[in-house]
């Protein structure tokens, strides 16, 4: 029979399992995103199968928190694409450096709310 403190921290352990694989996951998916950048004309992502999509904008739907940005890009007439940017993603000096662009920068259409 096994230990009861270890039957208390199974689920626990379980869901840890479970958030791994499904993270992991979707980094190995053809539409995960590689690489977002702003053209002149919008911004455009690459994703993993090396196909570039834009140029797209940026809604107003996107939020910065000092923890992480949430993106929304939207081109004209389709769906709303999400991407959620950390410190760990990018570094902690391009995060901040994106977070002060993203806040500074309306006359580039970039009406990003900060709450």
């Amino acid at each position: 029979m096994l230990p009861a403190a270890f039957l208390l921290l199974l689920p626990l352990w379980v869901a840890s399992l479970g958030v791994t694989v499904a993270k992991r996951g979707l980094l190995l998916l053809d539409r995960s995103v590689l690489r977002v950048w702003l053209g002149p004309d919008g911004w455009y992502i690459r994703t993993r199968n090396s196909q570039e999509q834009g140029p797209f904008q940026l809604s107003g739907r996107s939020h910065l928190d000092s923890y992480f940005i949430r993106l929304s890009l939207k081109a004209d007439g389709g769906r709303a694409r999400h991407l959620l940017v950390t410190p760990g993603m990018v570094g902690k000096d391009v995060f901040r450096k994106l977070q002060v662009f993203l806040r500074w920068a309306p006359q580039k259409n970039q009406a990003a709310i900060s709450r």
